[in-house]
C-alpha cells in the first residue's frame, strides 16, 4: 500500500523526525491519533483521481494518488514560532529531497 511506503521512507529519509512518522486516515483524526513526539510527521491520504482506461478489458488505468503530510514542531521555546519556522524548512527539505523523484514499488515516481 503506498501510504505504508510514504511512511516508511520518511522515516528512513528523513534523519530529522527521528522515525517519528505515523499516518491517520483523515486530517480530523490528527487530533485523537497525533500523538508521537515533536517533531513528528503524519501521512494522510486525500484522494484518487482515476485516468482514461488504456486498454479495451478495463484492467490498465492510471490513477492519480493524493496524499498530504502534516509536521508537527514545537514552539513552546519562542512564542515568536522563529525557531519552529527553522525547524520547520530543515525538516520540509530533508522530505522534499527524501520524496520528489522517489519510486515507491509498484507505482510509479513521486512528482
Amino acid at each position: 500500500m503506498l501510504m505504508l511506503d510514504l511512511i516508511s521512507a520518511l522515516r528512513a529519509r528523513v534523519p530529522l523526525l527521528a522515525q517519528r512518522v505515523g499516518g491517520t486516515a483523515s486530517i480530523e483524526d490528527l487530533h485523537e491519533y497525533g500523538k508521537l513526539p515533536v517533531p513528528a510527521a503524519y501521512v494522510i491520504p486525500m484522494g484518487e483521481t482515476p485516468g482514461e482506461q488504456q486498454d479495451m478489458n478495463g484492467y490498465a488505468q492510471r490513477v492519480e494518488v493524493s496524499f498530504a503530510v502534516v509536521l508537527f514542531v514545537d514552539n513552546a521555546s519562542d512564542e515568536a514560532g522563529q525557531a519552529a519556522m527553522t525547524q520547520l524548512a530543515a525538516i520540509q527539505a530533508q522530505m522534499f529531497s527524501a520524496l520528489l523523484g522517489w519510486d515507491p514499488p509498484e507505482h510509479d515516481a513521486i512528482e
